[in-house]
C-alpha cells in the first residue's frame, strides 16, 4: 500500500461517484454521515485500530464522491420539466403536449426508435408553461402508424404524449 497510497482513496471516491444515483441521502444527511465517519476514524486511529480507522476514512471518501456527483446534478432551473412535475404544476401521468426541437436524430433499434426532444414549452389542461429539459421519446410503430418517424436534428416539433416518466 505504500507504493500507491492514493489508490484506495481514489477508488473509494470513484465508487461514490458511480454509486451516487443509488445513494438517496439529502445534503444534511450526507454531511451528518460524513461527520460521524470522520469522528469514528479519528477515534479508531487514535486508539490503535488502524484497519478499522482506514475503512472509516475510505467510507468517508465514498460519501464525498457520492455527495459531489449528486450536487453536480441537483441544480435545475425553475422552469425545468422535473421541477414543474415535483411542484405539481405538471402531472406526468396525464396527457401533455410538448413543444421543442429534436436534440438528436431518430435512432432505430429493434422494434422501436428514439429521439431526444429539447423542450421549449409544455401544455397541459389548457395551460401553457415555458419549460426546459430533455425528453427521450420512444416510438413503437404498428400497422396503424408510419413505420418510421425519420426525425432530423434541429426539427421543430409539437407532440401530444402520455405516460411521461422521470429518468432513472
Amino acid at each position: 500500500m505504500t507504493r500507491s497510497p492514493l489508490l484506495p482513496i481514489t477508488a473509494a471516491f470513484a465508487a461514490g461517484v458511480g454509486a451516487a444515483p443509488h445513494v438517496y441521502l439529502r445534503a444534511p444527511e450526507q454531511l451528518l454521515v460524513l461527520s460521524l465517519l470522520i469522528l469514528a476514524a479519528g477515534l479508531l486511529l487514535r486508539f490503535g485500530y488502524n484497519s478499522y480507522g482506514m475503512v472509516c476514512c475510505w467510507l468517508g471518501f465514498f460519501i464525498c464522491g457520492a455527495f459531489l456527483a449528486a450536487q453536480e446534478h441537483s441544480y435545475l432551473p425553475p422552469d425545468h420539466l422535473d421541477r414543474l412535475a415535483r411542484r405539481g404544476v405538471i402531472q406526468l401521468d396525464e396527457p401533455v403536449q410538448l413543444a421543442g426541437w429534436a436534440q438528436t436524430p431518430t435512432t432505430r433499434q429493434p422494434g422501436h426508435e428514439t429521439f431526444d426532444l429539447q423542450l421549449s414549452s409544455v401544455r397541459q389542461a389548457g395551460r401553457d408553461y415555458r419549460a426546459q429539459g430533455v425528453v427521450r421519446v420512444y416510438y413503437y410503430p404498428n400497422t396503424k402508424r408510419p413505420p418510421s418517424l425519420n426525425i432530423r436534428y434541429g426539427s421543430r416539433l409539437a407532440l401530444s404524449l402520455r405516460g411521461l416518466r422521470r429518468p432513472r
